[in-house]
């Protein structure tokens, strides 16, 4: 029988298990294990499709071309229309007025490599809705009234207060966040 006291005759002391033992945080060894703990519990990159939900091909392409901010500039102007890109964009078009001279030559030069002279652009309306509370919300924790967000995005302060319920309860609406 072991008792806690005393070990059986012939038996040495053993060391404790090298995990149970704490690690002084200045060592090489707590920042490497620090650092492996920190990699691995770190989140995955957030996809398009995560962030968005359904992106049709060609969003796809000119947000990977130009960046979010571009492709919903190009969906709120000229949603549920055509462009055409049989030519490089001008100054004044309907590409280059919506999105700007820059970024209306990368999504040319992209389609163009494709071979692709047009492109139907979707409304997509949810994904607005959905962007537009996130910048309600972001205007509201920077410390905007809510008669100054109401005046920005042209709406009600009703509307205001609304929008920032459905966010917070996580409803999905007509522009809660939840798709």
């Amino acid at each position: 029988m072991i008792t806690h006291d005393r070990l059986p005759s012939g038996a040495l002391p053993s060391a404790p298990h090298p995990s149970a033992v704490p690690l002084a945080e200045s060592s090489p060894l707590a920042k490497e294990t620090q650092t492996m703990t920190d990699s691995s519990m770190a989140m995955p990159p957030e996809t398009p499709r995560q962030r968005y939900g359904y992106l049709p091909a060609n969003l796809m392409t000119v947000l990977e071309a130009t960046g979010e901010d571009t492709m919903l500039r190009l969906v709120a102007a000229c949603g549920g229309t055509r462009l055409h890109l049989g030519r490089p964009p001008r100054d004044g078009g309907r590409l280059a007025a919506a999105v700007g001279e820059e970024a209306a030559r990368a999504i040319y030069h992209r389609f163009a490599a494709a071979s692709i002279i047009h492109i139907d652009v979707p409304v997509m309306s949810s994904l607005l809705a959905r962007h537009r509370v996130h910048r309600i919300l972001a205007m509201r924790a920077a410390g905007a009234t809510v008669a100054e967000v109401a005046r920005q995005f042209g709406m009600t302060e009703r509307g205001v207060y609304a929008a920032c319920a459905r966010a917070k309860q996580g409803a999905p609406g007509k522009s809660g966040l939840p798709a």
